[in-house]
C-alpha cells in the first residue's frame, strides 16, 4: 500500500510539471517572423529634352522603384508663367529658366528637380547652318556629336554611310539645342541670336567613314562633310595643334593664322590614318569676338573631312583686351561633349575614348570649380575603360613658375598617365617628370609635351602627328607649314612591361632635418601587388594610396608633418588576388620614458618628459590608454599615475598619449606589464 501511495506520488508529480511547461509554453507570447529590411524607394525622373522652344513642348516622366510603389507625384514650378505642365506635357510659355520639382504623394520626403530652359524665337529666322564640325563622341567608335550654329528652329542633321552620296538612306536627327545672344559692351564684336546646335550619333559602325549635311530648316542643305569612326583597337594616330590664334586685323580680315591649315593638310597626308584634331586652346585670340571665330571656321578646311576636340586656353575666355568671362563662347563653337563635371566647366571639361585611349580634355585655365573637377578626373582615370591615357589642357602644371600643380601632377602620376599635352608659351618642350623632377627617362613617371605655337604668333608655326601604338610605343613628329618634318620625339610608356615579382621588404628611410622619411617597397611589388596605401595612423596626419603600374613605382616620399613629433604608418599592400598584407613602420624621435611598477592590484607609473624643452611649450596633457580603451587625461607635468582596480596576475598594456594644445598626438609612450599574484 505503502509503494502504491508512492507511485501516485511520483505519478502525480510528473502530470503536473507536464501541466506547468504545457501552461508556461501556451502563455509565452508568439514571436512574429522577422520582418525583411523595408526597401528605401528611389525616383527617377527624366525630361525628353531640357531646352525648348517658346510654345514648344517636351515630356517629363517619373518612376518610383520599386514598381509596385505608389506612382502618384506632384510638381511644383518656380515661375509659373514660364511654362505649363499637364499630365507631364510641358509646353513652354515665356523666355528663360524654370526650376521644377517632382515630389512623391506617398513618400512626402522623396523629391528630385530638373531644369527647364524656354528658349525665345528668332526675331530674324534665316534658313542657313554655319560653324559646322564634328567630334569623337564618347565612344568613337561607335558615336560622334556634331555641333553647328543655326537661325531656325528647324533644322536637322542627316548622316550616312560614305557610299551613299545621294543621302538616299541618310538618318535625321533634330539635336538639342540653346539660345545664344551676347550683346555687351564689353565685347569686340557682338554675338547676334542664334540656336547653338548638339547631335549625338550613336550606333555607328567602327571604322567606318561617314558623309553628313545639314538641313538648313528649309530643305536646303549645307555643304557635305565627312568623319571615320575609330576601329575600336589598334595604333591610335591624331594631329596636334596649339596656340593657332586665329585674330583680325581692323578691317575685319584674317592676320593669317589660317596658315595652321597647311600644317594640318600636310600632316593629313602623310598619315592618312589619322582622324581627328586634338588642339590645346587659344585657337582664337579673342573669345568674345564674334567675327574671329567667323574667319576661324570660314578657313578651317580640315573641319570638313577631321573630326575636332579641343579645350579652351586664356584667348578663349578674353572678351576684349585681357577682360575674361567665361566657357560660354568656347562651347558654343566647338563640338564638346557634356560628360564632364557638373559645374561651370561643363562643356569644356569632357572626355572620350579612341581605340583603348582614354583622351581626357582639361579646362585648366578658370579654378572655379577646381575640387569637382579634381574628384571627376580621379573617377574617369580610375573606372573608365581604357589601356593608355592623354590629357590635354592648356596650361602646363608641371614646370617650376606659377602655374606648377602638385595635384595634377601627383593625380597623373598616380595614375600613370602616358602622355600630357599643353600650350600656353608657343615654344616647344618635352619633359619625363617624376616626383616633380624631370629624370629624363624611367619606369615611373609622366611624360609631359609642351607643344610650339601653330598660327602666326610663332616664328615657326608647327603641327603634330601623334602615334600611340597598340603596344606602347609613342611618337611626336613636328612638322613645319611645308609638311617638312622637323624633328621626333619617341618613347615607350611605363606600362604593361615585364614583371619580377619577388619578396618585399618594406623600408623606412628617415630625413629629419628636412622633414621626410622614404618608404621602399622595392620594384618586385610590380607582378604582385595591384596597389600599396600608406596612412600616418597616429594623427591621420597623410594617407596616400600608390598604384603599382610598373617596376618604378618603388616607394613614396611621406612628410613627417610636425618637427619632433613621432609618426605612425601603416602600408597596406593589395594583392593581385584582393588580399591584403599590412606592415607598420615608425619614425620615434620623442626622449619621453615610461616605467611600470605593479603590485597585485594596482600600477604605479612612472613618467619622464621628452628632454626637448619645446615640449613643454606645446603640450597639454596625456591620454591614458589600459588595453586600447581610454580611461583617463593627466595634465603634461605629471609625473605619476596609479592605475586601480586591476586584476591579479594578469597582462596588461598602457600608454600614455602626448597631446598637444591643438588636440595633437605628439608621441606615444607605451608599456606592457603583468599584476603580481
Amino acid at each position: 500500500m505503502t509503494k502504491t501511495i508512492k507511485y501516485f506520488k511520483h505519478l502525480f508529480t510528473l502530470v503536473f510539471m507536464f501541466l506547468a511547461v504545457f501552461m508556461l509554453a501556451s502563455c509565452k507570447p508568439k514571436q512574429d517572423p522577422p520582418k525583411p529590411n523595408p526597401v528605401i524607394p528611389t525616383m527617377e525622373v527624366k525630361l525628353e529634352n531640357d531646352n525648348i522652344f517658346l510654345r514648344g513642348k517636351t515630356s517629363l516622366s517619373v518612376a518610383i522603384t520599386p514598381s509596385e510603389s505608389s506612382q502618384e507625384y506632384k510638381t511644383e514650378v518656380s515661375e509659373q508663367n514660364i511654362i505649363s505642365i499637364n499630365n507631364g506635357l510641358i509646353e513652354g510659355l515665356s523666355e528663360g529658366t524654370v526650376t521644377i520639382t517632382v515630389t512623391s504623394k506617398a513618400y512626402p520626403d522623396l523629391s528630385k528637380k530638373v531644369n527647364v530652359t524656354v528658349m525665345p524665337d528668332l526675331e530674324e529666322e534665316q534658313f542657313v547652318a554655319s560653324h559646322i564640325v564634328s567630334g569623337p563622341g564618347e565612344n568613337a567608335s561607335t558615336s560622334a556629336v556634331i555641333k553647328y550654329n543655326a537661325f531656325n528652329k528647324n533644322t536637322s542633321v542627316e548622316y550616312t554611310l560614305a557610299s551613299d552620296t545621294s543621302f538616299s538612306n541618310a538618318k535625321k536627327l533634330s539635336g538639342s539645342c540653346y539660345y545664344f545672344y551676347e550683346k555687351d559692351d564689353d565685347l569686340g564684336i557682338y554675338f547676334s541670336e542664334r540656336y547653338i546646335y548638339r547631335t549625338y550619333l550613336d550606333n555607328l559602325t567602327p571604322d567606318t567613314e561617314y558623309i553628313y549635311r545639314i538641313n538648313n530648316g528649309d530643305d536646303t542643305y549645307s555643304e557635305v562633310f565627312s568623319f571615320t569612326t575609330a576601329k575600336g583597337t589598334g595604333d591610335t594616330t591624331f594631329i596636334y595643334l596649339t596656340d593657332t590664334h586665329y585674330w583680325v586685323k581692323a578691317d575685319g580680315t584674317s592676320h593669317g593664322s589660317e596658315i595652321s591649315e597647311k600644317t594640318i593638310k600636310a600632316i593629313a597626308e602623310k598619315h592618312p590614318e589619322a582622324t581627328f584634331v586634338l588642339d590645346s586652346g587659344d585657337t582664337i585670340d579673342t573669345g568674345g569676338n564674334c567675327k574671329i571665330w567667323d574667319i576661324m571656321h570660314k578657313h578651317r578646311e580640315s573641319f570638313k573631312t577631321l573630326q575636332y576636340a579641343g579645350v579652351p586656353g586664356n584667348h578663349e575666355y578674353y572678351i576684349n583686351g585681357t577682360g575674361m568671362w567665361d566657357n560660354r563662347f568656347f562651347k558654343s563653337m566647338v563640338p564638346t561633349l557634356l560628360n564632364g563635371p557638373d559645374c561651370k566647366n561643363l562643356g569644356s571639361t569632357y572626355y572620350f575614348i579612341y581605340n583603348d585611349v582614354l583622351f581626357l580634355m582639361v579646362d585648366n585655365v578658370k579654378a572655379d570649380c577646381y575640387n569637382d573637377q579634381m574628384a571627376w578626373m580621379e573617377d574617369i582615370l580610375r573606372n573608365a575603360n581604357y589601356k593608355y591615357s592623354v590629357v590635354t589642357y592648356h596650361i602646363p602644371t608641371h614646370e617650376d613658375n606659377t602655374d606648377h600643380d602638385d595635384k595634377f601632377n601627383n593625380l597623373f602620376q598616380k595614375y600613370g598617365v602616358d602622355l600630357v599635352l599643353a600650350g600656353h608659351y608657343h615654344t616647344e618642350d618635352f619633359d619625363f617628370v617624376y616626383d616633380n623632377v624631370d629624370i629624363g627617362s624611367g619606369d615611373a613617371g609622366v611624360t609631359f609635351f609642351r607643344g610650339a605655337s601653330s598660327g602666326m604668333k610663332g616664328d615657326n608655326p608647327v603641327g603634330y602627328a601623334i602615334t600611340i601604338s597598340e603596344e606602347g610605343h609613342i611618337s611626336i613628329k613636328t612638322y613645319n607649314t611645308s609638311g617638312a618634318l622637323v624633328k621626333t620625339f619617341e618613347y615607350d610608356t611605363i606600362k604593361y612591361k615585364p614583371a619580377t615579382p619577388s619578396d618585399v621588404n618594406v623600408e623606412l628611410v628617415e630625413n629629419l632635418e628636412e622633414g621626410y622619411a622614404n618608404i621602399n617597397w622595392g620594384s618586385g611589388a610590380y607582378g604582385k601587388y595591384s596597389k600599396i596605401v600608406v596612412t600616418e595612423s597616429l594623427r591621420g596626419a597623410f594617407t596616400q594610396e600608390v598604384l603599382i603600374l610598373s617596376k618604378g613605382y618603388t616607394g613614396i616620399k611621406v612628410p613627417l608633418d610636425r618637427s619632433g613629433y613621432d609618426s605612425v604608418f601603416k602600408i597596406e599592400m593589395t594583392k593581385l588576388d584582393g588580399s591584403v598584407e599590412t606592415v607598420t613602420k615608425e619614425v620615434k624621435t620623442n626622449t619621453g620614458s615610461l616605467s611600470v611598477s605593479p603590485s597585485s592590484n594596482s600600477a604605479s607609473l612612472s613618467i619622464g618628459k621628452s628632454t626637448d624643452f619645446i615640449f613643454d611649450i606645446l603640450m597639454d596633457h596625456y591620454d591614458v590608454y589600459l588595453n586600447g580603451s581610454k580611461i583617463g587625461s593627466i595634465s603634461y607635468q605629471d609625473t605619476v599615475y596609479i592605475l586601480s582596480n586591476l586584476s591579479k596576475n594578469t597582462s596588461y598594456t598602457v600608454e600614455l598619449r602626448a597631446v598637444d594644445y591643438d588636440g595633437q598626438v605628439a608621441y606615444v609612450l607605451k608599456q606592457e606589464f603583468k599584476t603580481n599574484k
